[in-house]
């Protein structure tokens, strides 16, 4: 079965997912684990899932990196402490921001209603197709976690990989290049010089 996340709901997963890379307890997490600076923690947490991988094919998967960019930190993150400890280091960093982000709105973290949503992520994630789509399907073959924050930023992760590889193959059947793509997105929405900054 084909899973399909509509717009809506993407606006309430991508915050949960992204925790992992614009909270200080993420940055912290990495720096832990011996990935100093912001990039290197970028790249070894969202590659981890594929392994001790090199900067050719996280260019291609990424897709929107310049590979300049991508080699500054890869092969050399692994050098620093292997995928495994990006895996534990990352997860680490979401629960932890995302436990504080609940307790800054003054909203519990109710193990009812994360157990209810992780379950919906749950299928989605087994309804969905990994066909064509390495980073969801790397990230989806990843254990769930028992304890429901990590398991909620988890499903979280997986949808948005998946939807991810999604539109990069939508972009390489529309004959659109990383650079392109970034282009038309600096004239929606973004300015240049932020788009420049974050992907080289």
């Amino acid at each position: 079965m084909e899973v399909t996340v509509s717009r809506r709901l993407w606006t309430l997963l991508e915050p949960l997912h992204a925790v992992v890379y614009f909270t200080a307890p993420s940055r912290q997490a990495f720096e832990d684990a011996g990935y100093r600076g912001f990039w290197r923690g970028y790249f070894a947490g969202r590659a981890a899932p594929l392994g001790p991988v090199g900067a050719a094919p996280v260019t291609a998967l990424f897709y929107g990196f310049a590979p300049r960019m991508v080699a500054r930190a890869l092969p050399a993150v692994w050098d620093l402490a292997p995928p495994a400890a990006a895996l534990a280091a990352r997860q680490a960093g979401a629960v932890t921001a995302l436990r504080q982000g609940f307790t800054a709105q003054q909203v519990a973290a109710d193990d009812d209603l994360l157990t209810a949503v992780t379950g919906l992520l749950r299928r989605a994630v087994d309804g969905a197709d990994p066909g064509g789509r390495p980073l969801g399907a790397a990230n989806a073959a990843l254990p769930w976690p028992d304890e429901p924050l990590a398991a909620l930023w988890h499903g979280a992760t997986v949808v948005r990989e998946l939807r991810g590889d999604g539109h990069v193959a939508a972009l390489l059947t529309a004959g659109i290049t990383g650079v392109e793509s970034l282009v038309l997105r600096s004239g929606r929405d973004l300015d240049r010089a932020t788009v420049q900054a974050a992907r080289g």
